[in-house]
């Protein structure tokens, strides 16, 4: 048996699409390929948008459980669901890739643009090597001024964008409850989360709509990148 060398995240042409995979599965898209010892696609994991995980073997199709590391954090109490260990579910046995990364990068729409405090807006694009999206943004000196190399180019630098759980349950990895937001967003709906609870209503029992209706505002159009 060829031994594992990598997981890696599919390109956007090479993810695969099982429509109807029997057995009552819903649809399912290939999230990560593992890659052996000679460079070819030893194992693939797939993934259904509510947060199910699969492989394909020769007997047919079989159910992958998250894990949930240990939790440090003080405090940290077992959920409604009897989960314990970290917030976020992870699949150990697959690169140690955290459940909602996997499923926004197969089922998430991908911002093309996002706009940031200045106004401006950046092009997003995905970094297949972590499979993460970024933008690029310029890099500022110690005097708060864009910062030039010695040709007098901008540098720019890599800012990843976050997934926001949008009803703040983190094991929650339906891709309906996930969105692509830069870091600043993803504390200003923490705020407003806490706005709601202090009215009495709790982010957990909301629909997603209602969700992104009380969040307000949008960072970018409704428009996939294919990259």
């Amino acid at each position: 048996m060829a031994k594992i060398e990598r997981w890696v995240f599919p390109h956007y042409d090479k993810m695969i699409v099982v429509l109807q995979p029997g057995n009552g599965l819903p649809e399912l898209r290939s999230c990560l390929f593992d890659i052996d010892e000679h460079g070819e696609v030893a194992k693939i994991l797939y993934c259904s948008q509510f947060g199910q995980f699969f492989t394909r073997e020769k007997d047919g199709w079989h159910r992958q459980k998250p894990n949930f590391a240990p939790c440090k954090r003080k405090g940290w109490r077992k959920s409604a669901n009897n989960i314990t260990g970290s917030a976020y579910p992870d699949m150990r046995n697959f690169g140690n890739f955290s459940c909602h990364s996997l499923v926004a990068f197969a089922w998430c729409r991908r911002p093309s643009s996002i706009t940031l405090s200045d106004g401006y807006r950046r092009p997003c694009y995905m970094d297949y090597e972590c499979g993460r999206m970024y933008y690029k943004d310029h890099r500022l000196d110690a005097q708060g001024n864009f910062e030039q190399d010695k040709d007098g180019n901008y540098v720019y630098i890599r800012e990843y964008l976050v997934i926001d759980h949008l009803n703040s349950v983190h094991h929650d990895c339906n891709a309906e409850n996930l969105e692509y937001v830069t870091s600043q967003e993803n504390s200003r709906r923490v705020r407003v989360c806490n706005e709601l609870r202090k009215k009495g209503l709790d982010p957990k029992s909301m629909t997603y709509e209602e969700l992104r209706k009380a969040f307000g505002k949008e960072e970018y159009p409704h428009a996939m990148r294919d990259n």
